[in-house]
């Protein structure tokens, strides 16, 4: 009884440990970002701030895996790495396309809903911290192609370029760390619109691993 106990545990180990997978690499360098603010007539949720002290679901990690330099200097380009992993019990859906171009549809006035991520970078301080730059992808339901869906366990990592936006008057040490919003819109908006409902779940961000850096206050030599 002993042995087919330790066999059966060893199979169950092994089946855990294969579950764990990276299921997409996105890499955006070269893809130039901008920063989008808000669409005017649009209406939006965001559903990534959600959840409480309570056990929920939906978790996913984010974590700041690498960066090009730790010594960041204001409008420098900077080359880094997230990885955002599934650590919650249950799937999820989340918004994997570099280009918003590419999901408009021809006509303004046509109905469009698509979903936002945003992989924001912070500098964390002593006594704040302040959003450095982000990066984004994007996803639309009328091309499920531009969404990939995490089981538990699974992860996706994304490489891309920021440029920092945010330094202080003097030199400092940080910490530097990566979250996440997730965000849907609805253009444009009408009248009879009270609510949007969701098709992706509110997902709670967890940290995961960060990086120190230095914040230089002049521009870089």
């Amino acid at each position: 009884m002993r042995l087919i106990l330790v066999v059966f545990s060893v199979a169950t180990l092994f089946s855990a440990v294969g579950a764990a997978q990276e299921v997409r690499y996105i890499d955006l360098s070269g893809i130039e970002q901008r920063q989008r603010d808000t669409p005017s007539n649009s209406r939006f949720d965001t559903f990534s701030s959600c959840g409480s002290e309570e056990p929920f679901p939906h978790q996913a990690k984010v974590s700041l895996e690498w960066m090009e330099t730790t010594d960041l200097y204001p409008h420098q380009r900077v080359g880094l790495e997230i990885r955002l992993e599934n650590v919650g019990t249950v799937s999820f859906k989340l918004p994997v396309h570099p280009n918003f171009a590419d999901l408009q549809p021809k006509s303004q006035s046509a109905r469009f809903e698509y979903y936002r991520l945003r992989l924001p970078v912070g500098a964390a301080f002593s006594t704040r911290a302040v959003v450095v730059a982000w990066l984004e992808l994007y996803g639309s339901f009328s091309n499920p192609d531009t969404f990939v869906t995490l089981e538990p366990g699974e992860w996706i990592r994304v490489k891309g370029e920021i440029v920092v936006q945010r330094w202080y008057q003097n030199d400092r040490p940080a910490i530097a760390s990566a979250g996440m919003k997730l965000f849907k819109y609805v253009l444009p908006v009408r009248k009879k619109d009270s609510a949007i409902p969701s098709d992706v779940r509110c997902i709670l961000g967890v940290d995961g691993a960060s990086i120190p850096i230095q914040m230089h206050a002049q521009p870089r030599p």
